[in-house]
């Protein structure tokens, strides 16, 4: 940008108005982009609070045990990160699955180390 500035007159030619002229269509398409992308995200907030009221666990039709944790909650942790630190505004449910991320991971964690174990446990009894 400095040198731009510095000689201004390579910003008169033909060129470099079609150049201008492409990266301004080019950053047009870009925010229009982001805006739906944004207001898209917004509005599957129900569809997220659905993963958050499921069951922990569940059985298997084989009988064993799983986890059944959206693991999307992480990624969706993660988005609302990077768009607070845009400065973008975020959904209240959004903000308080945000909250408590911590809480998630470790009961996430937790709960398959619990499994691991179980099944560890149950190998060691039917050799």
């Amino acid at each position: 940008m400095a040198l731009f500035q510095a000689t201004p007159a390579i910003l008169r030619t033909n060129e470099a108005k079609r150049v201008i002229r492409t990266y301004n269509k080019i950053a047009k398409v870009l925010v229009t982009f982001e805006t739906r992308w944004y207001e898209q995200w917004c509005a599957q907030v129900a569809l997220k609070k659905v993963g958050m009221t499921a069951m922990l666990l569940v059985q298997l039709p084989d009988g064993q045990l799983c986890v059944n944790f959206d693991t999307a909650i992480f990624q969706l942790i993660r988005e609302v990160r990077c768009l607070q630190g845009m400065g973008l505004a975020i959904p209240s449910e959004y903000g308080s699955i945000y909250a408590q991320a911590g809480r998630l991971r470790r009961q996430y964690d937790d709960l398959q180390f619990m499994l691991d174990e179980h099944r560890s446990i149950l190998a060691e009894m039917n050799p």
